[in-house]
C-alpha cells in the first residue's frame, strides 16, 4: 500500500523524548498489518493532540490527504500502536462499508 506518514510537531500535546522518526516508524509498522487495503494511495499526517484519538475531516484535504490525532505521551508504543491502528482502520473500513 502506497502509503505516506507525516509526524508533525503541530499539536497541542508533547511528543516528550520520542523521536519523531521513531513514530512515524511504529505508525508505519501498523500499516503493514493491513496490506489488505492496497488500492489507494494516501498520505497520512499524525498530530499529537489531546482531544485525540480520531480520524479528523477537512473540507480543504484532496483526495488521499488524512490527519489522524493520537494522544500518547513519551515512548509508549503500544498505546500509540493501537490508536493509530484504530483510527487507520476506521478510514479503511468505512470507506469499504464495513
Amino acid at each position: 500500500m502506497p502509503v505516506s506518514i507525516h509526524v508533525t510537531r503541530g499539536g497541542d500535546r508533547d511528543w516528550g523524548d520520542a523521536p519523531l522518526r521513531d513514530i512515524e516508524a511504529v505508525c508505519k509498522s501498523v500499516v503493514k498489518c493491513f496490506a489488505v487495503f492496497d488500492q489507494e494511495a494516501v498520505t497520512i499526517t499524525v498530530s499529537n493532540m489531546s482531544e485525540g484519538p480520531q480520524a479528523r475531516k477537512d473540507p480543504s484535504f484532496r483526495a488521499g490527504e488524512e490527519l489522524v490525532w493520537v494522544s500518547v505521551e513519551g515512548r509508549v508504543w503500544a498505546q500509540l500502536a493501537f490508536q493509530f491502528a484504530h483510527e487507520f482502520w476506521y478510514e479503511r473500513a468505512t470507506r469499504a462499508g464495513c
